[in-house]
């Protein structure tokens, strides 16, 4: 009904609901087990990369972080939300920058929560393998009704991850199909209602079953290597934005970038991938060796500048 039917109204009504059981659970949580808040300021500014402590290297959940937030799709879907709240026009601009400024807010508030239950409740030789795994750790500490108290922070992050990419990515990739198909004239057809709508909210609803299937890796690494994944899209969606925010042709003369945020622009771009990192988990055969397996990957890869090099027995 909130996909299919496409009144903003009742979902943002919907995502205004779970905003509340989402910041009740997280920051509830976070504020019941107790923190230093001077340790947690002390730890937003520090430069540098915590040791490795569990199954993943620090870098790579680094990675699929900034490939969660910066590389996302979802960050193209903004402006279709805003044109059907009706903030159409640079008169709208200031509230659309106050919207803005306080979803990424309300964001940034959320994730600090998740980090410093992380930190609580981990630290020193505790480990997360399973979604499930925190809660029942919670439950340790605060008994069943902090489980169940996050329980449903769980509940409201995904349901509204999933219906938001349904309706979101609907609406983008519709759009951007109609707009192939027409060229640089008008749209005739409305594409909320359709065909190619229908099929890639579907998709969105659907595929995360994938979780669900027998054999398939644990929540905690399918996560990880998503939001990895989308790190390659990042330079294409700065690279994008920064091409329409300095085109007087796109956005108008009075919109257009300054000289100065042009060159902040191109700070951030030149900031982008300058270097990547892979874990290959190779089976050895009976035979076989590390050093060969590393012999024949540099073989293969023939580029001096991509360093090889083996991990605890593993490349």
């Amino acid at each position: 009904y909130l996909v299919f039917r496409p009144s903003f109204r009742v979902l943002e009504l919907v995502f205004f609901f779970f905003l509340a059981v989402l910041s009740v659970s997280f920051i509830g949580s976070a504020i019941w087990v107790g923190f230093d808040p001077a340790e947690v300021a002390r730890g937003l500014f520090r430069a540098e990369m915590p040791g490795r402590h569990g199954a993943y290297d620090p870098s790579h959940v680094a990675l699929a972080m900034i490939g969660a937030v910066g590389g996302s799709l979802m960050n193209l879907v903004y402006p279709y939300f805003l044109d059907a709240k009706g903030w159409r026009g640079p008169e709208f601009r200031r509230v659309q920058r106050y919207d803005f400024i306080l979803g990424m807010a309300a964001m940034l508030v959320l994730n600090l929560s998740i980090w410093v239950l992380g930190a609580e409740l981990l630290f020193p030789d505790r480990h997360i393998q399973q979604l499930e795994d925190l809660p029942n750790l919670l439950s340790t500490v605060l008994g069943q009704p902090g489980r169940v108290l996050f329980y449903a922070g769980i509940f409201a992050a995904v349901y509204t991850s999933i219906i938001g990419h349904a309706a979101g990515l609907g609406r983008l990739g519709t759009h951007a199909w109609l707009r192939w198909r027409a060229g640089t004239g008008p749209i005739s057809s409305d594409y909320r209602h359709h065909p190619c709508f229908r099929w890639i909210a579907i998709s969105c609803l659907v595929t995360p079953l994938v979780w669900t299937l027998p054999g398939m890796p644990g929540f905690v690494a399918l996560t990880l290597a998503a939001n990895s994944a989308q790190v390659v899209l990042l330079p294409l969606l700065a690279g994008g934005l920064w091409w329409i925010t300095a085109s007087e042709r796109l956005i108008g003369r009075d919109h257009r970038n300054r000289w100065w945020e042009n060159v902040l622009m191109a700070v951030g771009n030149k900031l982008l991938a300058q270097n990547a990192e892979a874990v290959v988990n190779f089976r050895i055969r009976i035979g076989d060796s590390v050093a060969g397996v590393l012999a024949h990957v540099r073989d293969t890869i023939d580029d001096a500048d991509i360093e090889v090099a083996a991990s605890d027995g593993f490349l």
